[in-house]
């Protein structure tokens, strides 16, 4: 009985990626569909840990990168992991062709 419990587990950790796999799976998104000529073609959404506090994504990707973001923040928790941090203010840039998100200037 006890080998089998160990065997449950083992295959459970085994299906849960980790946060590196799932920051490669956003980060190949995100690179895919950032592209720009001026601001008004990007879009900011705020995924959260562990994907990041701002993500600047192409206007016409925005709603696909929202659903990308939960779905991959629920198979985080889902293994029972969790994290938090803190974010800064982000504003949206359009720099050489790419949608990014840059420290907000506040002024002080």
């Amino acid at each position: 009985m006890q080998r089998i419990a160990i065997l449950a587990l083992l295959s459970l950790s085994a299906c849960v990626p980790s946060e590196s796999e799932l920051q490669e799976e956003w980060d190949q998104f995100v690179s895919q569909n950032n592209s720009c000529e001026t601001v008004d073609d990007c879009a900011m959404i705020y995924p959260g840990c562990p994907l990041g506090c701002g993500t600047a994504v192409s206007a016409d990707a925005e709603t696909e990168a929202r659903e990308l973001g939960e779905s991959l923040i629920s198979r985080y928790e889902r293994g029972g992991q969790e994290c938090m941090y803190d974010c800064l203010s982000l504003e949206l840039a359009c720099e050489s062709g790419t949608c990014e998100a840059v420290a907000a200037d506040t002024g002080m």
